[in-house]
């Protein structure tokens, strides 16, 4: 039986991962791609010296895959303070009325 899939344990801040990041670049790169006609994408790899889209796009893939295998440290995590431990707010100074 296969496992069912689930979410890794810091989901919501999956937009700050570097494989995320580079994922969405690779993509957007890709889908402006496809918007140029032939003379536009021709240009664009005149420019940088290409002869054919395949390697950026092989590129891209390699950038994903360093971005999965380096390790990054985590800050640690600032200390929780209890109620008591904050300081406290003097009384009103002003004379009462």
């Amino acid at each position: 039986m296969v496992p069912k899939p689930s979410l890794i344990d810091d989901w919501r801040s999956a937009w700050r991962f570097l494989t995320v990041n580079l994922a969405g670049l690779g993509a957007g790169a890709g889908a402006a791609w496809l918007m140029l006609n032939d003379a536009q994408q021709a240009a664009v790899l005149a420019f940088f010296g290409l002869k054919s889209a395949g390697a950026p796009a092989v590129a891209m893939f390699l950038a994903i895959m360093f971005g999965r295998v380096v390790k990054f440290e985590r800050p640690p995590a600032a200390p929780e303070t209890a109620p008591e431990d904050l300081p406290t707010v003097p009384d009103d100074p002003r004379p009462q009325q």
